[in-house]
């Protein structure tokens, strides 16, 4: 599991939900400038979720998969992710990702889910 408090420690708001419809339903409230999420969840996966956020988010966000597998090429066209990283993650190449990510949008305090 990803560690928050390392998260947390960079300064970053975080938000957490265990499945893709709890991360949905959290949307109207948390309006996160960065989610980062498993591929693999209960429920629904990785992917069905991004779509489904992509649709009813209220704000734009930039998204960072995490997976056990790598999905370089084709499979990550139209994923929904911004970014994709294997684990076990190095939070170095994280938080350099998350930053730029969020430097792309100009620059925004970042929030992670």
């Amino acid at each position: 599991m990803l560690s928050i408090m390392l998260i947390k420690k960079r300064g970053y708001v975080v938000e957490t939900a265990a499945t893709g419809h709890q991360a949905i339903d959290k949307l109207a409230a948390f309006a996160p400038h960065v989610i980062i999420s498993d591929i693999t969840m209960p429920g629904m996966d990785g992917f069905e979720m991004m779509g489904q956020m992509r649709t009813v988010s209220p704000s734009p966000f930039r998204a960072i998969a995490l997976s056990g597998r790598d999905f370089s090429g084709p499979q990550r066209d139209g994923s929904g992710y911004d970014a994709h990283l294997t684990k076990p993650v190095d939070f170095e190449e994280l938080f350099v990702t998350i930053d730029r990510l969020i430097e792309v949008d100009g620059g925004q305090d970042g929030s992670s889910n």
